[in-house]
């Protein structure tokens, strides 16, 4: 092995250890709830940004709380209201003197936007404004206050929380919004047996947590994800997912002409691909497998796949046209570069 192949081992290994302690540790803090934690791990390797449904006080929030905690990161969380402003989330510019030159000089007061992790509850009742400064700052990295562009802190993660009671009191996302977060999530109740620990355990202060890896780590982390390898063949089944949700297309199947309104675009096979190799880090390898790709489609599908109003009447959510697509594309085909697929050298 070459000492670049060394070196990319040693860090691979550094970063399973890590998310294996920081798996363990939350775990221990939001009971029943690892499967989540690994997805929000994964996520956060992959720079991506979670959307997640749930009712409120399950955990979602805590969970980040916690890893903050862990990574020594700003943790901010706003409640998105109809009422809210723009300066509300990106701070205001104040005039300072200095002490020194005696000059006056604008000073940003950063708001919550400028947090390494960030919950913002209930994007969908807020107003489309502020959905779209949010939306915004996950694509772009920076934000306009004042007279001044200024980049958000690295690393930066946001989990928008979106509650499924009262419908008509929210400002759905469309499409294309919901393209930008890398997964969208549902969260549900513990069991019975998780609900009992928890409340044996509430008296514990997210003060006590330890922390367990920095944040220039996390950076180091997140570049990682690029130096994981990904076969044709892996790659096959991620494009060949992805091709199959697209209605009127050559390789999607029958129904999904019948039932589905669009599918996945470019972008989602890039968020797969980003997923499919984070997931493949935290387990500890070098290279993606079918099985990541496998674990990862249907949190990067869900919410770039919509049912059509004949689905609709059926009661055919996305979550079951995603699994008829993962039925109807077959795991253990060889798959192989489309024809005319040119391999680009750097």
């Amino acid at each position: 092995m070459t000492s670049s192949g060394k070196e990319l081992e040693s860090a691979i290994e550094a970063c399973h250890a890590h998310c294996q302690r920081i798996l363990e540790e939350v775990n221990c803090w939001v009971i029943g709830r690892r499967s989540l934690i690994e997805q929000l791990l994964i996520a956060f390797l992959a720079r991506g940004h979670v959307l997640i449904e749930g009712v409120p006080g399950i955990g979602k929030s805590l969970i980040v709380q916690i890893l903050a905690k862990i990574s020594q990161g700003l943790f901010r969380e706003i409640q998105l209201t109809p009422d809210l402003a723009p300066l509300d989330l990106l701070g205001r510019e104040v005039i300072v003197e200095d002490l020194t030159s005696a000059q006056r000089r604008p000073q940003l007061e950063p708001g919550p936007l400028f947090a390494n992790f960030l919950v913002a509850r209930d994007i969908n009742r807020t107003l489309p404004k502020i959905q779209a400064l949010i939306l915004d700052a996950l694509e772009g990295g920076l934000v306009s206050v004042g007279s001044k562009l200024h980049n958000l802190p690295r690393p930066f993660f946001v989990l928008a929380t979106q509650n499924p009671l009262h419908p008509e009191d929210t400002y759905p996302l469309h499409e294309a919004q919901l393209d930008r977060f890398l997964f969208f999530l549902k969260a549900d109740y513990p069991s019975g047996a998780e609900e009992w620990e928890v409340a044996k355990r509430a008296a514990g202060a997210v003060e006590e947590v330890p922390p367990l890896v920095t944040l220039e780590e996390w950076s180091g982390y997140q570049e990682l994800v690029d130096r994981i390898s990904m076969e044709d063949s892996v790659l096959g089944y991620a494009w060949a997912l992805v091709r199959a949700s697209r209605p009127r297309a050559p390789d999607s199947p029958e129904f999904v002409d019948r039932w589905v309104a669009w599918g996945a675009s470019t972008r989602g096979l890039i968020a797969l691909v980003r997923a499919v190799k984070a997931r493949a880090l935290l387990y500890g390898r070098a290279a993606a497998q079918k099985e990541d790709v496998y674990a990862m489609a249907k949190y990067v599908l869900r919410h770039r796949i919509a049912p059509n109003e004949v689905a609709l009447a059926q009661a055919l959510t996305s979550d079951r046209l995603v699994e008829m697509i993962m039925e109807s594309v077959p795991q253990d085909q060889s798959y192989a570069p489309p024809e005319g697929a040119k391999l680009l050298k750097r």
